[in-house]
């Protein structure tokens, strides 16, 4: 499953770019075992919801920016993850999340009830572990 993610965001990467890598489909072993560090590092409380969308598209005002799309809304949550060695947050960061946030509020979330609302923004850190 970790092996079909990872060729799943090697397509994600030509949807947006409309650049196919010459490494499309080769498999980083390292980028497989950090893998499934996260899946063994995440906190399954927070990921529990009646509602959860992946990548949500927030109609005609994403793509008046290109196609703009967020990490994940869970429940009235409207989150971004970031993977980094320096748990931070950065000013780009921020201003990413409330420009996903503006979007929203002009033009709601696809699939979603125009009735659900977003009441809460946040960033997910999972973080990288080097070990020697």
């Amino acid at each position: 499953m970790i092996k079909a993610t990872y060729g799943l965001a090697q397509l994600d990467h030509i949807f947006r770019s409309g650049y196919i890598d010459p490494n499309l489909g080769k498999v980083e072993m390292n980028d497989l075992k950090d893998l499934k560090k996260l899946i063994k590092a995440v906190d399954s409380e927070i990921f529990r919801a009646k509602v959860c969308v992946l990548n949500p598209t927030f109609g005609s005002s994403s793509k008046m920016v290109g196609g703009a799309d967020a990490d994940l809304i869970i429940n009235n949550t409207l989150m971004d993850i970031k993977t980094t060695k320096s748990l931070e947050l950065t000013r780009d960061q921020y201003n990413q999340l409330i420009g996903y946030y503006c979007l929203y509020r002009l033009s709601g979330v696809d699939d979603l009830k125009k009735s659900h609302k977003i009441t809460s923004i946040g960033i997910y850190y999972s973080e990288i572990w080097i070990f020697s």
